[in-house]
């Protein structure tokens, strides 16, 4: 009887050990898994990022050609306006010239 004791304790722990490295190599799996899911997602993420920044900096440039003809449009109307009221001025100038001249 104890032989057979000793057989079935041998035999557990032939089991046992199996069932370990059966583990052991089902752990490794999971974790071969886990970081190929997980370099996929920060490939993904990496990506998205990308994509968010190209479109923000887009939307800044839009915003910022926006704002330069705004300014630019401005600046014109200012300018013209400048060049009017000097036209106006020269008129009154050479208008008041020519009064001189002829009184």
């Amino acid at each position: 009887m104890a032989g057979e004791v000793l057989e079935l304790i041998a035999a557990t722990e032939n089991k046992a050990g199996d069932i370990m490295k059966e583990a052991e190599e089902e752990v490794k799996s999971l974790l071969a898994r886990v970081k190929e899911e997980g370099e996929k997602l920060l490939a993904e993420t990496r990506e998205e990022c990308q994509r968010a920044g190209e479109k923000l900096q887009s939307q800044v440039r839009a915003e910022t050609e926006a704002e330069i003809k705004k300014e630019k449009a401005r600046f014109d109307q200012e300018k013209k306006q400048l060049i009017s009221r000097a036209r106006q001025r020269m008129d009154e100038t050479i208008e008041w010239a020519m009064e001189r001249i002829v009184n």
